[in-house]
């Protein structure tokens, strides 16, 4: 359900899911349907209706934070 969605950047994602020992892949029409739907739930959130469980604005916002600040670590240590 696209209302369980929430941002996350990939240190958080720790394996990729299989099937028949290759990964798993969704289909490219399935993909596109996926992404309509979300930019249609974010345009209802942007006009006061929020369908989300999360609180998907601040998650979005420490991730930013976390990947600025990774950024930055990686820079100095250049």
């Amino acid at each position: 359900m696209l209302q369980n969605a929430f941002p996350t950047i990939g240190k958080y994602i720790d394996h990729v899911h299989m099937r028949n020992g290759k990964p798993a892949k969704v289909p490219p029409k399935i993909e596109k349907e996926i992404e309509s739907k979300f930019r249609e739930l974010m345009l209802l959130k942007k006009r006061g209706i929020n369908l989300f469980f999360t609180d998907i604005d601040k998650i979005k916002e420490q991730m930013l934070k976390e990947l600025n600040n990774t950024q930055l670590e990686n820079s100095i240590s250049l």
